[in-house]
């Protein structure tokens, strides 16, 4: 009798022995090197069965061809009986073929070295049963084994399946406002815990992810019928990663760093302000990535309304920047809009207003405001298609203005990927104090930044550039104080810091009052929220003279005191809506009104005892 050409009986004792006398010299038979396994430490375990009888569960080995996995093999000692594991090893190939969308796993083995059964991975009849004397030379059942399972059979049968995935149609659709800020809310959670990072990091990361997948959602528009796409015309896609062979983590490489190397060109031809630094990765383990690819991959980002995206960062904001920080860079967009609303933008054929937020945060006023002109610039008669788009080209490349100081969290590129989002590149979101008449430098000190300053300053002090509207949240907190050397050089550049009692320190939103002035134009428009204290209080009476002899005041909105709620303080608040006053020009009558609804949520509404009913009626006016 013919030996087993692999060990002898007596070499099999327990599982281990199995896998090393018996499997994987069998492996090794069938054409497979260590470059085509998966071994057990590698693999991800699944919970296979339901309810009080489901179980964790990973097999021994993982076969891979054409770099997918397609044979699943378990081994198990010499006395135990490898039928009882056939319910585990199927739902395990179940698991791995979910992931996929061309199911890549054709086959499982089970063997205790006396004996193997092959099957078909959904069926419950093995294909093959072969004992241990089976596996000798000329057997027609290990010839058998090799012709079904061996490297050559598999790669023929793995590269069938993906061609034919490649050649499958592959949905691609725009998201609805509801799903997709669901979606995000989950996927920016699930990064923090599972990568045991800060939301403030989970934020920038997947922020990362959504540019690239914006990228080449919009590429996939310039290059296809989105309706008739197949699964090989889409690169971010599952598919996609999992036919890199030359990249461990495609999606960050070459995806991302294509996008910022694309960024950069723009930055250097001026046209852009850095959104990404060319040396970031997406720090975020491919296991990570490939799931968040699976939730995105069928959602068109490209197509998906402005809107949309907005809200989704906006979401991202919130639970990114938490307490009192939030409240100087996320004004509530109810508020937003009746201030935009009320600032009446122009938008003509051959003039648009030009639009600045001084203090723009992350970047809320600015969206609003590109939204608004926009509207009005599709409304327009007698303008040609090409005129049209020439108009919202100019209008968001030069009609919209911001300039924000944060460095903890870096505002300026948070407000400018909002814009992005929005349709525009946020080329016009600049890193600088707005407070400091003479924009000196902060920050990192190089030379992007330096031509960032000097842009500015050539805008705001060389040519002297004013606006026609200024639209602005400042800090409710901040101040500036006479005891830091850097804080007093820039109080005493401005007159309301010498009103009545020079103070030890002031609000930078009184400070923003005087700022208000020297950048609107004379014939221009100025809202800002403004802390009531500066509007009732004993203290600031000579800061509401400085108001009454330097604009007219036509409007005065009270706001509900919890409008602010998410900044951890309930600071009461009202929109002051100015324009620069004329020589010897008289205060006409004056707009007041008291809000009840704006800012608040229907819980806050309910805490103060304002119905849903009476909320939503109210939001909706």
């Amino acid at each position: 009798m013919q030996t087993n050409i692999f060990c002898s009986r007596s070499n099999l004792h327990n599982e281990a022995s199995v896998e090393t006398w018996f499997v994987d010299p069998l492996l090794e038979h069938l054409g497979f090197g260590a470059d085509d396994i998966n071994l057990k430490e590698s693999l991800k375990t699944y919970k296979i069965g339901k309810g009080s009888k489901s179980d964790w569960y990973k097999p021994d080995y993982v076969v891979l061809a054409n770099k997918f996995p397609t044979l699943v093999i378990d081994a198990k000692a010499p006395d135990v009986d490898i039928d009882i594991w056939v319910q585990q090893c199927s739902p395990y190939c179940l698991e791995i073929n979910r992931s996929y969308e061309h199911r890549p796993v054709e086959y499982f083995f089970l063997s205790n070295g006396l004996s193997l059964k092959l099957y078909k991975w959904d069926k419950g009849a093995p294909l093959l049963e072969m004992d241990f004397d089976d596996f000798v030379p000329g057997s027609q059942k290990l010839d058998s084994l090799k012709r079904i399972v061996g490297k050559a059979s598999l790669i023929e049968v793995a590269a069938s399946k993906e061609k034919t995935l490649l050649e499958g149609h592959f949905e691609l659709k725009p998201a609805t406002q509801n799903r997709i800020a669901d979606l995000f809310s989950r996927l920016h959670r699930f990064i923090w815990t599972t990568e045991n990072m800060a939301p403030s990091a989970a934020f920038s990361e997947l922020m990362k992810i959504v540019f690239a997948k914006i990228k080449k959602d919009r590429e996939l528009h310039e290059k296809h019928d989105v309706s008739k796409l197949k699964v090989g015309d889409v690169v971010f896609s599952l598919a996609w990663i999992k036919g890199q062979t030359e990249h461990e983590n495609p999606i960050n490489d070459p995806l991302f760093k294509n996008l910022t190397k694309d960024l950069e060109r723009e930055i250097v031809n001026n046209n852009k302000r850095r959104i990404f630094d060319t040396t970031d990765d997406i720090d975020l383990s491919p296991s990570t990535i490939e799931r968040i690819v699976a939730d995105l991959e069928h959602l068109d980002l490209y197509a998906t309304d402005e809107d949309v995206h907005g809200r989704m960062f906006e979401i991202f904001l919130a639970a990114t920047i938490r307490g009192k920080e939030l409240g100087q860079y996320f004004t509530p967009r109810d508020i937003v809009r009746l201030m935009v609303g009320l600032s009446d933008l122009k938008v003509a054929k051959n003039s648009t207003d030009i639009v600045l937020d001084p203090c723009c945060g992350s970047g809320g006023f600015l969206i609003v405001a590109l939204a608004d002109m926009w509207q009005k610039a599709e409304k327009l008669v007698g303008l040609s298609n090409r005129e049209r788009n020439k108009l919202k080209a100019n209008i968001a490349n030069r009609a919209i203005r911001g300039i924000d100081a944060g460095n903890t969290p870096a505002m300026h590129r948070i407000a400018r990927m909002n814009m992005y989002l929005h349709g525009d590149g946020g080329s016009n979101v600049f890193f600088a104090d707005s407070l400091d008449k003479t924009l000196g430098q902060i920050g990192p000190h190089n030379l992007e930044r330096d031509r960032e300053i000097e842009d500015l300053r050539k805008m705001l002090v060389e040519e002297e550039e004013r606006f026609d509207v200024v639209l602005a949240n400042p800090p409710f907190s901040l101040k500036f104080s006479r005891k830091d050397a850097k804080q007093r050089q820039v109080l005493d550049q401005y007159t309301v810091a010498a009103l009545g009692k020079q103070a030890p320190s002031l609000l930078s939103s009184v400070m923003f009052l005087e700022r208000y002035r020297d950048l609107v134009r004379d014939e221009g428009r100025v809202l800002a929220v403004i802390d009531d204290s500066v509007l009732s209080g004993s203290k600031y009476r000579a800061i509401r003279n400085y108001i009454r002899q330097t604009f007219i005041i036509r409007g005065v909105i009270s706001l509900p005191g919890d409008a602010f709620r998410h900044a951890a303080s309930r600071v009461k608040t009202s929109v002051l809506i100015l324009r620069p006053k004329k020589q010897d020009e008289e205060q006409g009558e004056v707009f007041m009104e008291k809000a009840i609804y704006l800012g608040l949520t229907d819980k806050m509404a309910k805490r103060i005892g304002i119905s849903r009913e009476e909320w939503e009626a109210g939001r909706a006016q």
